[in-house]
């Protein structure tokens, strides 16, 4: 633009020079693509070219011996009458013509364009210079220049916030957080994080809907960004979690105080669509320590502080005190133990028997994880597995048991047992690896063995982590079963949508919640439900699994279908692979079905 400013100003001096003597060069001007206009320093007009005619849509005769202001721009950006008559160009100015303007300007018949103009003096050898105007309409431009800034603003939102809530995400929040605490560093202050979690947030989404739990989290969104201040930040981080970075006023009073109040306005029922729904939130705290840089560490720390809440009842908040600290410190230690027995092979794993019933044998054998601490002793499995989840070792541990169910069928093959099957726990880790199905009939093959003697169980609660229309899992269920391995549902019947997996999910077979068989013989509801689901298995062609079977009493009131099978300390412990030997050689089954043997409850897995 600024080549064509100096072409055009010199053709303009040439204009000047030549206008009486030639017309040459004005012809050259009025072809111009450009809009070119020759004024006097108080803005009047004494010449013009047909393109700038066009592009304001007036004639020639009607701009000279005008000022254009008055036409040229729309009313809310036009100057007044004493300004437009008190106008003169400053050629002395600094800025005069150094670079292109853009302003909005408007046409004879009101529609709005962006005007680019450029300005140059030049003179004649009358007394005082005149104006070069030159301007070519960049609407265009100009609308896909803001089109670019639109879509980098909206980018960079979408980078930074969540889409649904409008909070900030985790990348913005871990931004947010380093930057408090190296300036709480910097000034000897502290920073602050509340971890929130929703309270009945799965419930209110199984009942009442997706759209639901929405309304919920936009609802909590809301509260919780009227509870800060603008130097702090509110981000959701997880389904129904969310994280408060706290800069200023980090006194434990001042951050209970807050606490107490999201926990109480969380509990009032939120009326959406004419429903009211009751939620709740716990909360976690954790403040910095001097000299604290470590973000991730202080969310881990409110993290932790969130689960106290949790196990205390819900609708609460803890605060991370020296007391947790102390326990924090232990539990990752542990967590140290437990990655290095993982990765050294040495967790133990034992293996409770599985009875069909109408055949009255040992149809095969479910493979259970246990850790002897060397210093804690028996560690229950409910508090490693949660520590194999949080650091991230819960594949490798799957892979360590399905190691262990092949050494347990090499085993049973050597003893005359090879009609025997194992099951294997999975995770929703090691089921989202798509390359599962591939790794395990390697696995297989490499060891020898048929597809259908390694059971892969998936527990019901899984799925509730899973769209079925674009679910990993799915597609790992669908094509270890395509592969010839059985996929066993386990937990099935207590579960959210037990029955509708049933037609989403392509597995062999279910395992019925001990807490349905355990009851079933005092309770009617619970022994109806047990004979429905039977029924319906036999009719879609599942295996069944009960679990939980503690007595004869128990297995003689099952129904003795041939794809009935019963699990259960009445049938025998978990044990090592050499004591489950020894018991298979000698297991009378009508001993089972004739006597309840007595329970030792304190060793229940």
């Amino acid at each position: 633009m600024i080549a064509l400013t100096v072409l055009v100003v010199a053709l303009a001096r040439l204009l000047l020079n030549l206008r009486r003597a030639s017309r040459t060069f004005e012809i050259v001007a009025q072809h111009s693509s450009d809009g070119i206009v020759l004024g006097k320093l108080d803005g009047t007009i004494i010449w013009c070219n047909d393109a700038y005619c066009r592009m304001m849509q007036r004639p020639r005769a009607f701009w000279i011996g005008k000022k254009p202001q008055k036409w040229v721009f729309p009313p809310d950006e036009r100057p007044s009458d004493a300004e437009i008559e008190a106008f003169r160009f400053d050629i002395h100015a600094p800025d005069f013509g150094v670079s292109p303007e853009v302003r909005r300007n408007i046409r004879a018949d009101g529609s709005l364009f962006w005007n680019q103009f450029s300005l140059a003096a030049v003179n004649d050898g009358r007394r005082e210079p005149l104006i070069v105007l030159t301007c070519r309409d960049v609407t265009k431009q100009v609308e896909r220049e803001d089109a670019l800034e639109r879509a980098k603003k909206e980018l960079e939102h979408a980078v930074n916030f969540d889409a649904l809530t409008g909070l900030a995400n985790r990348r913005k929040l871990t931004d947010k957080l380093q930057q408090a605490l190296s300036l709480a560093a910097e000034r000897g202050t502290r920073a602050a994080v509340l971890h929130i979690d929703l309270d009945k947030f799965k419930e209110i989404n199984d009942t009442h809907g997706h759209a639901a739990g929405d309304a919920v989290l936009t609802a909590m969104a809301d509260l919780l960004d009227r509870c800060v201040r603008d130097t702090d930040l509110a981000a959701r981080v997880g389904g129904d979690e969310f994280i408060l970075v706290i800069t200023e006023d980090t006194t434990l009073d001042a951050l209970e105080g807050l606490a107490q109040r999201i926990v109480s306005k969380a509990s009032k029922p939120l009326t959406w669509e004419g429903l009211r729904i009751g939620y709740g939130a716990s909360i976690g705290i954790a403040v910095s320590s001097p000299g604290m840089l470590d973000g991730e560490e202080l969310i881990q720390q409110a993290d932790f502080a969130l689960y106290e809440a949790k196990a205390n009842g819900r609708g609460t908040f803890r605060v991370y005190d020296t007391r947790l600290r102390r326990r924090h410190v232990t539990q990752k230690g542990m967590a140290v133990d437990l990655v290095r027995t993982i990765r050294e092979a040495a967790m133990d794993f034992h293996f409770q028997p599985i009875m069909n019933l109408k055949e009255r044998r040992v149809a095969g054998v479910e493979t259970l994880a246990r850790w002897h601490h060397p210093q804690r002793g028996m560690i229950q499995p409910v508090e490693f597995l949660a520590m194999a989840n949080d650091t991230g070792i819960l594949e490798e541990l799957d892979q360590a048991a399905t190691q262990a169910a092949i050494n347990a069928l090499r085993t049973f093959d050597e003893r005359g047992h090879d009609d025997l099957y194992v099951t294997v726990n999975t995770s929703f880790q090691t089921l989202s690896n798509q390359s599962l199905p591939t790794e395990l009939q390697w696995t297989m093959d490499a060891a020898g063995f048929e597809p259908h003697r390694l059971v892969v169980e998936v527990l019901e609660s899984v799925m509730l982590k899973s769209d079925p229309q674009e679910s990993d899992i799915i597609d790992s269920i669908t094509n270890l079963s395509r592969a010839g391995f059985t996929t066993l549902l386990d937990d099935f019947g207590i579960g959210y949508a037990g029955l509708s997996h049933l037609a989403q999910i392509p597995v062999s077979g279910i395992k019925i919640d001990r807490s349905l068989v355990r009851t079933m013989l005092s309770d009617r509801t619970s022994d109806a439900i047990i004979r429905a689901i039977v029924g319906l298995a036999e009719e879609l062609d599942l295996k069944v699994v009960a679990e939980g079977v503690e007595s004869g009493d128990l297995a003689r009131r099952l129904p003795k279908h041939s794809s009935m099978n019963i699990q259960g300390y009445g049938l025998a412990r978990p044990m090592p692979l050499a004591t489950l030997m020894d018991w298979l050689d000698t297991f009378d089954p009508e001993h089972l079905l004739q006597a309840a043997p007595a329970l030792d409850k304190a060793h229940r897995a």
